[in-house]
Order: structure tokens, then sequence, then C-alpha cells
């Protein structure tokens, strides 16, 4: 799973969910009402660090907008900080 915090930019599930899914199959996107993050959880831990290397800190183009999303690489109840590698996701 990966948490992705600072999401007071209007972006949707759907708009997560297209963003994720080039990095594996999305198995499901959590978003609270009024909360600036959102959880995206995937089939597979590899999908989860595909996507924590290939989105953390990296510019996104949505609605000719450039987002960036900062994530974190949840597993088993433990925050493994994208900071540490996307090996932490597996």
């Amino acid at each position: 799973m990966v948490a992705n915090g600072g999401l007071g930019n209007g972006v949707s599930a759907e708009i997560l969910e297209k963003v994720f899914k080039p990095f594996g199959d999305v198995l499901d996107v959590i978003m609270q009402p009024n909360k600036p993050y959102a959880f995206v959880s995937f089939v597979n831990k590899h999908s989860a660090a595909a996507a924590l290397q290939g989105v953390h800190g990296q510019p996104q183009i949505i609605d000719g907008r450039q987002v960036f999303f900062y994530l974190n690489c949840i597993q088993e109840g433990k925050v493994m900080f994208a900071a540490c590698s996307s090996a932490s996701c597996e």
C-alpha cells in the first residue's frame, strides 16, 4: 500500500487510480472526505515499490496542472518512509 499526503489540490480517487495504474493492478483507492491524504493499495508489493519509485516527488501533469505526490509505503501496519528506498515496499 502506498500512502500519499498533501492532496489539497482537488485530486480525485479516479485521478489517483489513473496515476498509479501504470505501475500495477490497483486494488483500492481510499480517500476520506475533507482529508488531505489517500491510500492506494496494489495487488502485490512489487507494484507498490514501482509506484513509490516512479511517482514519489516526481511532477505529474493532471488537468494541465503540475502535481507532486509525496509517498510512503505501508506494509503490515508499518510506515516505510519513501526516503529510505523503493526496497522498503518489498
